[in-house]
C-alpha cells in the first residue's frame, strides 16, 4: 500500500566502466550517502543507471577498454583489443563523461570484415587510414555498396543494416566512429529495441543505387554554408569558405545521411588562434592537419592545456571553455563531430572576444611562437578597429538568439516537434508560467478526440505539456506513442484503458489528484466517470525531445515495439504496492499510480532549502523524474539552476518565484493553486511561500538520461543577494505573516 502521511578530470585513463545493477529493495551506498561519486552525478540518475540497463553496463559487456579525460593524443596509433560484437580490434571512447554521445576507434584486419549490425542510435564514420567498402541495405533487400579511403567521411542511416570490409589484403583499415549511442540506450534503456527494432525509416535511407555516390547540394543559410550529402569522399580536399565569427580561418558545415549530428570542418592559419567559447556537450574534435595546443577551462576555474598534432581527438566538457591554438608552420585543420542538434540548444555558444580575454592568453602563446621561431599573425588586442569587429560580431552572435542556424536548418528541413503542433491544430500556451492551467484556452482536438491545448514554457525542447478535457460521459481517442507520458488529474474522475498487442485491456479508476503514467509505447484510452462533469487531464511529455530526435511521426506513433520490461500488460504489474527507497536522498517511490498525491508521505529533506519535505516518484520505469515538495510558511526554498524540462505545478499554498539568467535582473512570477511555472534551462530559480498555509507542488522532469552530468548550481542561503530576504520579508508584512527564516551569517568583506 501506498504509506500515507500521519499528520504533519583532467588527467587521460583508460578504465572498464562499472557496473552492475542493483538487488531488490537495495541501492548502492554512493546513492544511500548522497555522494556525487559516479561523475557528478544526481541521485536520482544514479537511482536510474542502478536499476536499468543503461550505456555504462552496455560498454563494459563490450569487453574492451574505455578511454576517458579530455583527449587522446593519436588516433592513429592508439592500442586496440580485440572486440568480438564487433569483429575487429577496438576502443571505447567517452571523453569528458559525454552522455550524449561517444566515439570509438575500430581496425579490420587485412581482408577482413567487421560484424553487420544495425540500431537505432546514429552515427559517424571517418576513415583515419587504409581503404575498403562498405555495405547498407534495408529488410526489403535494397542494398548499396561504396568505396572509402584515408579521409572519408560518412554517415550510416539510422537503424539501416550495415557492414564494413577491408579492401586492402596487406594492410589493416582504422576508423572512427561517433555515435550518439549513449543518449539513445539510456532514455530507452532496452538493448533489444536500440539494436533489434524492425522499423524502417524510408526517410533516411530509401535503397537507391546512387544513396552513397557522393552527390551534395550546397545551403548558405547555415553560418558560411552547409552541404547535404551522404558521402565525402575526402574531407581534407574539401573547399572551406571564410568565417571570421570565431577568429581567422574557413569553415564548412555538413549534414550527413538527414542526421541531428552536426559536422563542421575548420582551418586556421600559422600565427593564429581562435577565440574562447563554450558550449553544451557532445563535440569531438579531430585534427585532420597542423600542430597546437588547446586551452579548456570551467568557468571560474583553471585553464588545462591539450597539445595536439594530427591524429589527436579532443572534448571540451559541458558548459567549459575551450579555446585553439596553432603552433604549427602551416594551417591547423579539423573535423568537428558534434552530438544530436535537438537538445542543448537554447544556449548558443558563450564567446569570449580577444579584447576580452586574460592578457596571460596572448603572452603564453606569443611565448610559443617564440620558442618555435613562428611569427605572430593577430591583430594588436583591444584596438578600436577590433572593438568595432568585435561588436558586429556580437551583434550576428546576438541575431542568432540562442538556437545555433543548424538547428532552424533542421527544423526547416526535417519533421519537428513544431511542424507537429501546427498538424494537432490545437492553441500553443507560452512564456514562463501558466497563472491557472484550468483556464487556458482549449480547442478541439481531433487526434485526441477531446479539447485540449499545448503548454510550450521556456520554449522547452526535452519535454512539454498539454491539457486535455473530456466532454461528460465521453472518452479520447485510443492513442499510443513513443515518448513517455506522465499524467495528473487536474479535475473530475474517470478511468484509463492500457493494454499491450494480444493481450486483454486493464482498467483502472482515477479522481482528482491522481498521478499515474501511460507505459511507454502502450495503448491506451481516456473515459470520463461523471455524466454531469468534464475531466480535465495535465499531462507532461518527452514529445519534443523524441519527435525532433528521429524527425518521424510513423516512428513515434506507428512503431510497432511492445516494451514488456515497462509493462507486461497485467493488472497486478500496472497496480502493484509500491516500493519506498529511503536510500535515496530525499526519498522515492517506485510506483505506476497514485491514487492521491496529497496523501504521499515525504521525508524532511534540507538539502534545497529550510522547514522543507520532500519525495521523489518514479513511474512505470520512466527516465522522466517526479518529485513532490512543500515547504512551510514564513520559508524560501534555496536559488537554483539545471538543464531544462522542469514542469512546477502548485498544488497548494500561495507565493512567487524569482527566475533570472545568470548575470541579469531576476524577473517575479506570482502563483495560487493551479499556477504551472517552467524555468528555462540554466536560469537560476527561487521559490517563496507568501501565504497562510505550507506550500505544496508537483515538479515533472524531463528525461534523466540527459544533462546529467553536470552538478546542479545551488545558491545557499548565506551566498545570496540580500535583496533577496528583504523582498520576502516585506511580502510577509504585507500580508500579515512572519518570516520562520533562520538567520544568515554572512562573512564581512
Amino acid at each position: 500500500m501506498i504509506q500515507y502521511a500521519s499528520g504533519n578530470s583532467s588527467l587521460r585513463r583508460v578504465v572498464k566502466p562499472h557496473g552492475g545493477g542493483s538487488r531488490e529493495g537495495t541501492m548502492s551506498t554512493d546513492i544511500a550517502k548522497g555522494k556525487r561519486a559516479d561523475r557528478g552525478l544526481h541521485p536520482y540518475v544514479l537511482y536510474l543507471r542502478e536499476r536499468y540497463p543503461d550505456y555504462g553496463k552496455w560498454a563494459e559487456q563490450q569487453g574492451v577498454p574505455v578511454v576517458s579525460g579530455h583527449h587522446l593524443e593519436d588516433c592513429r596509433t592508439e592500442p586496440l583489443q580485440p572486440w568480438p560484437a564487433k569483429g575487429g580490434q577496438g576502443i571505447l571512447i567517452n571523453l569528458s563523461d559525454q552522455a550524449v554521445d561517444d566515439a570509438y576507434l575500430i581496425e579490420i584486419e587485412p581482408g577482413g570484415s567487421l560484424q553487420p549490425e544495425r540500431h537505432l542510435y546514429e552515427e559517424l564514420m571517418f576513415v583515419v587510414s587504409g581503404s575498403g567498402s562498405a555495405a547498407v541495405w534495408n529488410d526489403d533487400g535494397q542494398r548499396v555498396q561504396f568505396e572509402w579511403q584515408p579521409g572519408s567521411l560518412f554517415g550510416m542511416p539510422i537503424n539501416a543494416h550495415h557492414q564494413l570490409f577491408n579492401g586492402n589484403g596487406q594492410k589493416p583499415a582504422r576508423l572512427l566512429g561517433v555515435t550518439s549511442a549513449p543518449l539513445a540506450i539510456n532514455l530507452f534503456h532496452n538493448l533489444d529495441f536500440v539494436f533489434n527494432c524492425s522499423f524502417a525509416f524510408d526517410d533516411r535511407f530509401d535503397g537507391r543505387a546512387d544513396y552513397f555516390g557522393g552527390e551534395k547540394t550546397f545551403r548558405d543559410e547555415v553560418l558560411s554554408g552547409l552541404w547535404e550529402t551522404n558521402f565525402v569522399p575526402d574531407v581534407r580536399q574539401m573547399e572551406l569558405r571564410d568565417q571570421a565569427d570565431r577568429g581567422k580561418g574557413q569553415t564548412i558545415f555538413l549534414a550527413l545521411a538527414a542526421s541531428t549530428m552536426k559536422v563542421h570542418l575548420a582551418r586556421f592559419p600559422t600565427g593564429t588562434y581562435k577565440k574562447a567559447h563554450a558550449h553544451g556537450p557532445g563535440a569531438h574534435i579531430y585534427v585532420l592537419d597542423g600542430e597546437g595546443y588547446t586551452l579548456m577551462w570551467k568557468p571560474g576555474g583553471e585553464r588545462q592545456r591539450f597539445d595536439w598534432h594530427e591524429g589527436s581527438l579532443i572534448s571540451p566538457p559541458n558548459g567549459w571553455y575551450h579555446q585553439h591554438f596553432n603552433t604549427g608552420d602551416r594551417a591547423a585543420h579539423y573535423l568537428a563531430l558534434h552530438r544530436p542538434q535537438v537538445i542543448y540548444n537554447k544556449h548558443g555558444s558563450n564567446q569570449i572576444e580577444y579584447e576580452d580575454e586574460d592578457p596571460a592568453i596572448r603572452r603564453e602563446y606569443e611565448a610559443e611562437l617564440a620558442r618555435r621561431g613562428i611569427a605572430l599573425q593577430m591583430g594588436a588586442r583591444g584596438t578600436k578597429e577590433a572593438k568595432r569587429a568585435a561588436g558586429k560580431s556580437k551583434a550576428s552572435r546576438e541575431e542568432r538568439a540562442g538556437v545555433h542556424p543548424y538547428v532552424t536548418y533542421l527544423k526547416n528541413r526535417h519533421y519537428s516537434y513544431q511542424k507537429f503542433q501546427e498538424e494537432e491544430g490545437i492553441p500553443v500556451v507560452k512564456g514562463y508560467a501558466v497563472e491557472d492551467v484550468s483556464a487556458v484556452e482549449l480547442k478541439p482536438w481531433a487526434r485526441m478526440g477531446g479539447r485540449g491545448s499545448f503548454i510550450n514554457l521556456s520554449e522547452q525542447e526535452m519535454d512539454d505539456a498539454y491539457v486535455v478535457e473530456i466532454e461528460p460521459g465521453g472518452n479520447l481517442e485510443p492513442q499510443g506513442n513513443l515518448f513517455e507520458e506522465i499524467v495528473y488529474v487536474t479535475r473530475g474522475r474517470g478511468a484509463t484503458k492500457i493494454w499491450q498487442p494480444g493481450c486483454d485491456a486493464i482498467h483502472f479508476e482515477w479522481q482528482q489528484g491522481s498521478l499515474f503514467t501511460i507505459p511507454l509505447n502502450a495503448r491506451y484510452q481516456h473515459f470520463n466517470g461523471s455524466g454531469d462533469e468534464p475531466a480535465t487531464l495535465l499531462a507532461v511529455t518527452s514529445a519534443p525531445l523524441m519527435i525532433n530526435l528521429f524527425h518521424s511521426r510513423k516512428f513515434i506513433f506507428d512503431c510497432p515495439y511492445v516494451f514488456s520490461d515497462r509493462f507486461e500488460g497485467t493488472y497486478e504489474e500496472l497496480m502493484r504496492d509500491p516500493r519506498f527507497l529511503a536510500e535515496v536522498p530525499g526519498g522515492l517511490f517506485e510506483a505506476n499510480f497514485i491514487p492521491d498525491v496529497g496523501r504521499v508521505a515525504m521525508n524532511e529533506w534540507s538539502e534545497r532549502g529550510f522547514a522543507l519535505k520532500h519525495v521523489y516518484i518514479a513511474l512505470a520505469a520512466n527516465v522522466m523524474k517526479v518529485h513532490l515538495a512543500e515547504f512551510a510558511v514564513g520559508t524560501y526554498k534555496k536559488a537554483h539552476m539545471h538543464g531544462p524540462g522542469a514542469h512546477i505545478l502548485i498544488l497548494n499554498g500561495t507565493g512567487y518565484s524569482l527566475m533570472w539568467k545568470p548575470g541579469d535582473q531576476p524577473q517575479r512570477f506570482d502563483w495560487k493553486p493551479g499556477s504551472f511555472i517552467s524555468p528555462p534551462g540554466g536560469w537560476y530559480h527561487q521559490h517563496f511561500n507568501t501565504g497562510p498555509i505550507p506550500v505544496f507542488h508537483l515538479a515533472f522532469h524531463r528525461p534523466q538520461s540527459i544533462h546529467s552530468t553536470t552538478a546542479r548550481d545551488q545558491l545557499e542561503y548565506e551566498d545570496e543577494d540580500p535583496a533577496v530576504r528583504q523582498l520576502f520579508e516585506a511580502e510577509l508584512r504585507r500580508n500579515g505573516a512572519e518570516s520562520r527564516m533562520p538567520p544568515v551569517m554572512r562573512q564581512s568583506a
